[in-house]
C-alpha cells in the first residue's frame, strides 16, 4: 500500500476503542461472578517475574491494548521506513565530527565510535517510542542502545491468553500477538555468527546487579537456555579476563548481550575496566555495541529536518519526516531554523511555551524532561536558561497524545495517556511495547504501567 493510501486513522482508532468497550462488558460480567479473580491475575503476574522493583507490579491493568489490522501495517510501514532512514544518516557520524557535533556526541563517547563491533549494525536491538492519534503516527524518542520491554511482553501475553475474560472475548474477536522473543535470541546469534562466532555462544547479560528490571534479564536467560544456548547474568563489576577472554559467573562468556547503558558505563568506568578491555580488544561478541550513541541521542530527530544532511534522504524519507518526526534542535543561545523561519531561538520558546518540551539529549525515563503546557513562565524560563547553559537539551515540539479508557486492578475505568513502542531487530519491526500513565510521559519508572498490545483481525 502506498503512503498516500494510508488508512483514515481516526476510523481505526474508534474501531478498536469500539473493541474495548465490548471487552469492558466481558471483564465486567467476569468481575461480578468471580471474587478471586484479582488474586489470581496477581499472583500469575509476579510468577512470571512481572514485578517492577519491590514494590509494585508492571501492568497495573485488565485490559490490553487493541490495534486493528490496517492501523498496525500503517504503524509498520511508517516507522520502518523512518527507522532505516535514521540508521542510514546517522552511519555517517562515525567518521563526520561535524554529525557528531550536531548530535551532541561526548568526547568519551567518540572513542569508542572508530571500534569496529564486528557486525554491521548501528542497532541490531532498539524500540522506538511513538504515539498514535487521530493525527496520525508521531515518533517521540528513539531508544537505540539497551531497550527493555520484549521480555516482559512475552510473560504479559502468558498472563492475559490465560485470562477468562479475554478468551471469551477473543471467541468473538480474534485475536493476533506479536511476541519477540525468539528475534532477540536470533538477532543475537546473526550478529555473533557475522562476528565469526562458531557454534553456539555462551551469553552473558551484563548490567549492574541493582537494576528494576532485573525480572526481564531472568526472563530472557530462561528462554535463551531452554532453546540451548546457556546464559548468565553478570554485574560488569564481576567480569574477568583470562587468557584474552571474557569470563563472569564460572565460565567464558562469549557473547555480551549489553543492556548497561553508555552514559552508566562511562560515569562509573574505573569500576568497569574488563568490560571495557574486552570490548576494544573484542574479547567477546558485544550486542547492541557502543555505536549505539549516534542513534540513541534525541538529537537524532533533528538530522531528519536539517538541510545539511538532507540529500542523505530520499523524497519519499523527507515527506514522511516532516509529517510523523516533531521539529527538534539543541537548546542554544543565538538564531535558529524553526521549521523555515529564523528566530533567536531562547525568545521564540519562551513565546511558544505550550507548543514544546525540554528534555535532556541523553538520559531516560523522562528524567529532567519538562513539557512547557505544564510550566509556569517562570520555571520554563528557568529551564531554557539551564539547558542552554548545559549545552546537551533538546526542544522538541509536542505532538498530539492519545487517551483511552483502561481498567484499574480494582475494576474502575478511566482515561489514561497510551503510547505504541514497536520493536526492530536489525532494523526490521516486529511487536510492541504499549504503556499506559495518568501522567503524559508514559514511563513505566515514573509510575506509568505495561500491557500487551493485540492486533484485531
Amino acid at each position: 500500500m502506498p503512503f498516500d493510501a494510508a488508512p483514515d486513522v481516526a476510523a481505526e482508532i474508534q474501531k478498536s476503542l469500539a473493541a474495548a468497550q465490548a471487552y469492558r462488558a466481558v471483564l465486567h460480567e467476569h468481575l461480578a461472578r468471580t471474587p478471586g479473580l484479582r488474586a489470581n491475575f496477581e499472583a500469575d503476574m509476579r510468577a512470571e517475574r512481572l514485578d517492577y522493583g519491590a514494590h509494585r507490579m508492571l501492568c497495573n491493568t485488565w485490559r490490553p491494548h487493541f490495534l486493528t489490522t490496517p492501523l498496525h501495517e500503517h504503524v509498520m510501514r511508517v516507522v520502518g521506513t523512518l527507522t532505516r532512514a535514521m540508521h542510514r544518516v546517522a552511519r555517517q557520524a562515525l567518521h563526520d565530527p561535524d554529525m557528531q557535533d550536531a548530535l551532541g556526541v561526548t568526547e568519551a563517547e567518540r572513542s569508542f565510535l572508530a571500534i569496529e563491533p564486528g557486525y554491521d549494525d548501528l542497532s541490531a536491538l532498539s524500540r522506538l517510542d511513538t504515539f498514535v492519534s487521530a493525527h496520525g503516527v508521531h515518533l517521540v524518542e528513539y531508544n537505540a542502545e539497551c531497550p527493555t520491554g520484549v521480555g516482559y511482553n512475552q510473560r504479559l501475553f502468558r498472563v492475559f491468553d490465560r485470562l477468562a475474560p479475554l478468551a471469551d472475548f477473543a471467541a468473538t474477536h480474534p485475536l493476533e500477538k506479536h511476541d519477540g522473543t525468539d528475534d532477540v535470541l536470533q538477532t543475537l546469534l546473526a550478529c555473533w555468527r557475522e562476528w565469526g562466532g562458531q557454534g553456539t555462544p555462551r551469553v552473558g547479560i551484563v548490567d549492574w546487579v541493582e537494576v528494576v528490571t532485573r525480572g526481564e534479564f531472568e526472563i530472557f536467560a530462561d528462554w535463551f537456555r531452554a532453546h540451548g544456548v546457556d546464559t548468565v547474568i553478570v554485574d560488569p563489576r564481576a567480569l574477568e579476563l583470562r587468557d584474552g577472554r571474557l569470563w563472569g559467573e564460572g565460565g567464558p562468556i562469549d557473547l555480551v548481550y549489553r543492556r548497561l547503558l553508555t552514559a552508566e558505563f562511562l560515569e562509573r568506568i574505573n569500576e568497569c575496566q574488563v568490560f571495557e578491555t574486552a570490548y576494544r580488544t573484542q574479547a567477546a561478541c558485544f550486542v547492541n555495541s557502543l555505536r549505539t550513541k549516534v542513534l540513541h541521542k534525541k538529537l537524532v530527530f533533528s538530522l531528519l529536518h536539517d538541510p545539511r544532511w538532507s540529500h542523505l534522504l530520499t523524497e519519499e524519507e523527507r515527506a514522511l519526516a516532516t509529517r510523523h518526526v516533531p521539529w527538534t534542535s539543541r537548546v542554544a543561545r543565538g538564531p535558529v531554523d524553526v521549521e523555515g523561519e529564523r528566530v533567536d531561538m531562547l525568545a521564540w520558546a519562551r513565546a511558544h511555551r505550550s507548543d514544546l518540551v525540554l528534555k535532556p539529549n541523553d538520559d531516560y525515563g523522562g528524567k529532567g524532561l519538562l513539557l512547557g503546557g505544564e510550566a509556569s513562565d517562570d520555571d520554563w524560563a528557568e529551564g531554557l536558561e539551564r539547558a542552554a547553559a548545559s549545552g546537551d537539551y533538546v526542544l522538541q515540539r509536542v505532538i498530539p497524545l492519545f487517551q483511552a479508557p483502561f481498567p484499574d486492578l480494582d475494576g474502575h475505568w478511566e482515561d489514561y495517556w497510551v503510547d505504541l513502542d514497536p520493536f526492530f531487530y536489525r532494523e526490521r519491526p516486529f511487536g510492541f511495547m504499549s504503556r499506559m500513565s495518568r501522567k503524559r510521559v508514559s514511563n513505566v519508572s515514573t509510575g506509568g504501567g505495561q500491557m500487551p498490545t493485540y492486533v484485531l483481525r
